[in-house]
């Protein structure tokens, strides 16, 4: 009976020996698989900033007032352009806080009309207003990524009945235009639309992708990626967050197409777009933006064309941080004259 015992209730002796051969293996092979994890996630490189779209940790306080240049300046080695609503000297529905620079290097920043075919004539951005306005964008680099931050009035997904969308990130990054559509050889797809284009991936970053043509105002192409040129292909994809800010501009509240709202500008809500977009991606191992070859520019569109904005390098680095040392008055006086977007 003992026999059967040992057999129905765990086996004999030489049975349970053999699972406790059998067990210390598969217990090693445990072991090492979870510390092969382990090292895998310790070699992953940390990153500069946590991308969750709040843009603290880059010194920006957008919950304050978005009529103060203070409010947009980011902290020291940051680059940064701000474009909020229309430049003071050719205003279309309300003039709002234009500066470039390098963290509190800053100066004002004279936003060009754009000579769309579709009006005729040169017209301000945002064309038809805030809905399609571009706020900011900023950008910085460690040793393994490039960092992009962009504050922008479009949705990350169509409104309803609503037919405008965000485009994507475009980067000139060889400092050759002629390598890739509109001279930008690489990409990272910021809308993801899965209706029209389910195969392309948010964050998903491609290199010679396919820029479509803005629609309404194709001057300021390149707007969204469709494809991949011939020779064109998908490297990686970048950490990303695009997420409504719910407290900027102090918390300003509006009803925009029958929603309410906090953190608008003029009646419409505002978006932060974070990324990280990976060096090893894009050909940028080892190398920094801020050397040759030159010009770079980092450059993202409305799908309609209704409103871009663009840092090109070395524009910012050459000419804003050496001309900090000369111009203080200048910088002075602009910010006293434009600080309330007046």
């Amino acid at each position: 009976m003992r026999d059967n015992w040992e057999v129905e209730g765990g086996g004999s002796e030489e049975m349970r020996r053999g699972v406790k051969v059998i067990a210390l293996p598969l217990s090693l092979t445990v072991m090492a698989i979870a510390l092969i994890a382990v090292s895998l996630a310790s070699t992953q490189p940390d990153l500069k900033y946590t991308i969750d779209g709040d843009l603290s940790d880059w010194g920006v306080n957008l919950t304050g007032d978005w009529s103060l240049n203070e409010t947009w300046v980011p902290k020291e080695g940051i680059e940064f352009i701000v474009e909020d609503n229309n430049d003071p000297h050719h205003v279309e529905y309300a003039a709002g806080v234009h500066i470039k620079g390098v963290g509190r290097n800053y100066e004002y920043y004279y936003e060009p009309m754009v000579n769309c075919s579709s009006y005729g004539r040169p017209v301000a951005e945002p064309i038809s207003g805030e809905p399609y306005d571009i706020e900011a964008k900023y950008f910085d680099e460690d040793d393994n990524y490039i960092y992009v931050a962009i504050v922008t009035s479009m949705a990350p997904s169509n409104w309803p009945g609503y037919d405008y969308q965000p485009g994507d990130f475009a980067m000139n990054l060889d400092g050759d235009e002629l390598t890739g559509e509109y001279g930008y050889e690489y990409g990272v797809k910021i809308f993801y639309d899965p209706l029209i284009k389910p195969e392309i991936e948010q964050w998903n970053i491609s290199y010679l992708p396919d820029w479509a043509e803005p629609t309404d105002c194709p001057e300021n192409a390149p707007g969204k990626m469709v494809g991949l040129l011939p020779g064109g292909r998908w490297v990686g994809k970048a950490i990303g967050a695009y997420v409504q800010c719910t407290s900027c501009n102090l918390g300003e509240s509006c009803t925009f197409y029958g929603n309410s709202y906090t953190g608008c500008d003029h009646g419409v809500p505002n978006y932060v777009i974070e990324m990280a977009i990976p060096k090893s991606a894009v050909g940028m191992t080892g190398k920094n933006l801020t050397e040759p070859p030159f010009p770079k520019a980092l450059w993202t569109c409305d799908t309609c064309g209704n409103d871009k904005i663009s840092n090109p390098i070395p524009e910012f680095l050459t000419v804003v941080i050496p001309a900090a040392a000369l111009i203080c008055f200048v910088f002075f006086i602009h910010r006293r004259r434009w600080g309330r977007g007046k």
